[in-house]
């Protein structure tokens, strides 16, 4: 079986500098500092903190190649040269090559996006969308011990998702873990707030020490639903003797 070929996505945007463009062999590489989404939910997986190590490997293999250099995984760093396999990889790196070889699938899936398959003449990169599936059975719980959850795209930014994180570790020490349907729900309920409501509305929860997510104060209810009823007060004849 042929091995894929595989192209790192936004290689010289990412990894070359101006002056590192005109090397015409590196003796040191760069990387993004950023972790976004794609970092996320690498290392959210049980087996994210070597993947990635592998993941920096690969970067460093990558960038010995002779210039111009485009994030081509091959022996030549060319779009024609022979595409490197997982025990290729082991070889040069000392990493065992089973942590390539899912490195090669996860970084290549939609979720992440690291890799691409070349198509055509043009070079025009692809992310596969369907591996995704084959994922699955591989993902553990997130690294604060959260479930993993479908973020709607309108709340899908860091500062978002740093409060998500936030709010599930609060309900963790109030020992009242997040279910996946109440889960599910809060979320449809800060989608429809937005970003900013929605973050402010998890902080004001967590400082009050509260269960629920409520709507902030001057925009609504902000009494929290589990909130103790105040007693009914009911009128009482007395008769007297």
């Amino acid at each position: 079986m042929t091995e894929p070929l595989y192209q790192v996505i936004g290689w010289r945007d990412n990894f070359e500098g101006a002056k590192s463009r005109t090397y015409n062999n590196k003796t040191s590489c760069q990387m993004p500092t950023k972790h976004g989404l794609g970092y996320r939910k690498l290392i959210r997986r049980k087996d994210g903190a070597a993947l990635f190590g592998a993941w920096c490997a690969l970067i460093q293999v990558l960038s010995r190649h002779a210039n111009p250099r485009e994030g081509y995984c091959t022996d030549t760093g060319s779009a024609d040269g022979v595409p490197y396999t997982p025990d290729d990889l082991e070889l040069l790196t000392d990493i065992p090559a089973r942590y390539f070889k899912a490195l090669l699938q996860v970084a290549s899936s939609q979720s992440v996006g690291w890799l691409g398959i070349p198509q055509g003449q043009c070079g025009d990169t692809m992310v596969p969308s369907d591996l995704d599936s084959d994922l699955d059975s591989d993902l553990d719980s997130d690294s604060n011990g959260g479930d993993r959850w479908e973020i709607p795209d309108s709340l899908n930014c860091d500062r978002f998702i740093k409060a998500w994180d936030e709010w599930q570790k609060h309900r963790r020490e109030i020992r009242k873990k997040l279910t996946k349907s109440c889960g599910h729900k809060q979320l449809a309920k800060l989608e429809a707030a937005g970003v900013d409501d929605a973050v402010s509305m998890i902080e004001q929860s967590i400082t009050n020490g509260w269960t629920g997510l409520f709507g902030l104060k001057g925009k609504g209810n902000s009494k929290p639903a589990n909130a103790p009823n105040e007693p009914i007060k009911q009128n009482v004849k007395v008769r007297v003797l």
